[in-house]
């Protein structure tokens, strides 16, 4: 059986071919149609053998390739067999979406790079001997059948508790919270969901809230199957609902048939207050935080206070207190009660459960804010070395190492963060720009586009499922012009351009997004559009490489000198 198999557009022969001779020069079996694949003999029995037997199933990019339907059949059987599938590029592309679902979060290499092609294609292999045997679920946001459909964030919570207790067993696979809670609403079917997420296991429920009264209704479904491992309704009040939740974990547990030791059996069962009042008063506080605005980080500080005050034990409600506190602080009002407030809540963390990773970071938080940052890095550090696999560790390690002029070893921390949340496109952005950060020597700009393609299937997969998400819209573009796709980078901010309502920072990031692809001009008519609503940071104007194409346009002279006298008349 062949090692490699290659698919191609026969208008992409002479490429192919060329790939495929120095392969076979490197002692690789390689299968390819040296016909061509458009003949009416492509699905005879050897071609499909041919992706039955190969290690690795090489798909060549084209605008010739991604308009071929029989391209498309050949990607859809090696993805139907579960096939290391490398996608390589000959030329710039715009994905189809026939396309980008089968491919979604997978690195694409240039043909140009054969060492890259020769790394991913052995590592798929070495790969096949150590299978994630982990079970993947994915457990989607609760649905609120509430009479006045006013308890959204009881659905929610209940979802982020049977998240957070799952994902402490290391049998299973779980999408993270964030991730999850995203899907809310999206028009794709549960079985759409999984297969992108490359997951087989789903839990959906709904509950019902009214008054004290509670139902909840949910169910465990094997995607590969369709079939209902476990389904069920449980009625209560909410002084049950601790009772409930355990119960619903547990027979998810057991319809995945997965095997607890007695620590998991400890977490699964843990509760962070036995106060259901106190309970309820910190999901709603949630709910208020997650809608990231001054009056709802307010609002939530008051219902976190009345939670601790109901049970001084409950940890959690302490180190959310400790969190809105700094974000309050660093967004709205440098006063230092706001960090005091923080510290203290903090401590009262410390006091309940020791220093747990959650305690040490909102200390590395703290002293970050203070700018105190030998002490943020001391604390950062402390986290990663009590739990490893704790990702928000390395989030405030970055933060601390950035401080301290360490570019590289914060690069590394974010790398070390997107590892462990692969679906974060914001962790993903950051890691980007801090190796923009690094300079301009060919290995930096090398490192920038492995990881910038790393991020676009992510960011692909997002905008699928939130298509009206505009950050991210104009973060994708940006990611494209840093992985040389600048055809792709310049269709989409061409796209985002025609929508009005694009806020200042969005516009900056696309003004942006044009000069890395070569556009000085629009770059530059984009940057007056980012300034006329309402952007007034001249600092990153003064110190931002991205923008050096056109420092020394009139244009951009005349900008920078209404900037500083903007400064000059509101300070």
């Amino acid at each position: 059986m062949a090692d490699i198999f290659i698919s191609y557009s026969r208008r992409d022969s002479e490429q192919a071919l060329a790939l495929a001779e120095r392969l076979e020069a490197d002692d690789f079996n390689v299968w390819l149609d040296r016909h061509g694949i458009d003949g009416a003999e492509q699905w005879a029995t050897e071609i499909v053998e041919g992706i039955r037997g190969c290690s690795t199933f090489l798909l060549l990019l084209s605008p010739s390739s991604v308009e071929s339907a029989n391209v498309l059949k050949e990607l859809s059987l090696a993805s139907e067999r579960g096939k290391r599938i490398l996608p390589v590029r000959i030329a710039p592309v715009v994905l189809p979406s026939s396309f980008e679902y089968q491919i979604a979060g997978i690195q694409h290499v240039a043909i140009t790079d054969y060492d890259a092609i020769i790394r991913s294609h052995q590592r798929g292999v070495a790969r096949k001997s150590s299978v994630d045997l982990r079970k993947s679920l994915i457990i989607l946001p609760f649905g609120d059948l509430s009479p006045q459909k006013d308890n959204e964030w009881f659905a929610d919570g209940l979802t982020g508790e049977l998240i957070g207790a799952l994902s402490t067993l290391k049998s299973l696979r779980v999408l993270d919270h964030k991730s999850s809670m995203e899907l809310r609403g999206v028009k794709q079917s549960t079985r759409e969901i999984a297969q992108t997420y490359d997951t087989r296991y789903v839990v959906e429920g709904t509950v019902t809230k009214f008054g004290e009264r509670i139902k909840i209704a949910a169910s465990l479904i094997d995607i590969e199957t369709y079939e209902h491992l476990w389904q069920d309704s449980y009625k209560g009040v909410m002084d049950d609902i601790f009772d409930l939740q355990e119960t619903v974990t547990q027979k998810i547990v057991d319809g995945l048939k997965v095997h607890l030791s007695a620590t998991e059996k400890k977490k699964v069962r843990e509760r962070g207050t036995e106060n259901a009042e106190a309970y309820e008063l910190w999901m709603k506080a949630d709910a208020y935080y997650s809608r990231h605005t001054k009056p709802d980080y307010e609002r939530a500080v008051s219902l976190y206070e009345e939670a601790v005050r109901l049970d001084p034990t409950f940890a959690n409600a302490y180190a959310d207190l400790s969190l809105t506190y700094r974000v309050l602080y660093r967004y709205y009002r440098e006063s230092t009660s706001l960090l005091d407030r923080a510290e203290t809540a903090a401590e009262k963390v410390h006091e309940l459960e020791g220093p747990t990773p959650q305690y040490l970071c909102a200390m590395s938080r703290i002293y970050l804010s203070r700018d105190d940052y030998e002490g943020a890095l001391r604390f950062a550090e402390r986290s990663i070395a009590t739990d490893p696999t704790f990702s928000v560790g390395y989030d405030v390690l970055a933060f601390a190492l950035q401080a301290l002029q360490r570019p590289e070893d914060a690069v590394n921390a974010r790398e070390e963060y997107v590892r462990l949340r692969e679906n974060d496109t914001q962790g993903h952005f950051n890691y980007l720009t801090y190796i923009k950060e690094l300079g301009t020597s060919p290995e930096i700009i090398e490192r920038l586009r492995i990881a910038a393609d790393k991020a676009i299937p992510v960011f692909q997969r997002h905008l699928r499922f939130n298509p009206d998400h505009y950050h991210e819209m104009v973060n994708l573009a940006n990611i494209y012009s840093m992985a040389g796709r600048e055809a792709e980078a310049i269709a989409e901010a061409d796209k985002l351009s025609a929508i009005e309502s694009l806020d200042a920072a969005s516009l900056y990031n696309l003004a942006c997004t044009y000069l890395l692809s070569h556009q000085p001009q629009r770059g530059m008519a984009t940057l007056v559009r980012c300034v006329r609503s309402g952007f007034r940071h001249i600092e990153i104007f003064k110190v931002d490489p991205d923008l050096d194409p056109i420092r020394e346009m009139p244009e951009f002279i005349e900008l920078m000198h209404e900037l500083e006298e903007h400064k000059e008349h509101h300070g």
